[in-house]
């Protein structure tokens, strides 16, 4: 993942100058990156289970229902989240329920993730919408509420505050 922010800098229109790793900065990440997966020492590797394509079912509603992502001042097409997108949100899901809400972080660089979660996390939805996501959250024996849905930074928008709370500790040497 951090090739795409040390090589793919001078063509990939999601970035500036301020995103792209130097060398330096690329081979410390990438070590992090090693040291943190290696023997699950901070970072531990799941497989998908039939739990969270279950979980599927409380977050597939909010993407298909709801338009997430608005660009006012210009008419898009607002592509909506993708499967691996709801996937990952999915399995979050589950792995919160298992390892505890202050122990569960998703960190990515996909901005929809973000904003499907925090979507999902609103009191604003409609009531047909809750009873819904009501009655799934109770079939996979979870209790439905803006706590079932994990705690999601995005890497590339997020502001070093929020980094911070949700990586206590954490110091990156890039």
């Amino acid at each position: 993942m951090f090739e795409k922010y040390r090589w793919g800098a001078s063509w990939n229109r999601h970035f500036g100058a301020n995103t792209r790793l130097t060398a330096r900065q690329f081979r410390a990440a990438r070590g992090d990156f090693h040291s943190a997966i290696h023997n699950g020492a901070k970072l531990l590797q799941v497989e998908l289970n039939r739990y969270h394509i279950l979980c599927l079912d409380l977050i597939a509603p909010i993407n298909a229902a709801y338009r997430i992502k608005r660009d006012r001042g210009v008419k898009k097409n607002v592509s909506p989240a993708s499967t691996y997108d709801l996937l990952l949100i999915a399995m979050g899901i589950w792995l919160q329920k298992q390892y505890g809400q202050a122990e569960f972080v998703i960190a990515t660089g996909d901005e929809r993730v973000s904003l499907v979660t925090k979507r999902a996390k609103s009191v604003k939805l409609a009531q047909a919408m809750k009873k819904h996501l009501s009655s799934v959250a109770e079939n996979v024996g979870l209790t439905y509420g803006p706590s079932v849905y994990p705690t999601v930074v995005d890497l590339i928008h997020c502001e070093k505050a929020k980094l911070a709370s949700a990586f206590p500790g954490w110091q990156p040497a890039w």
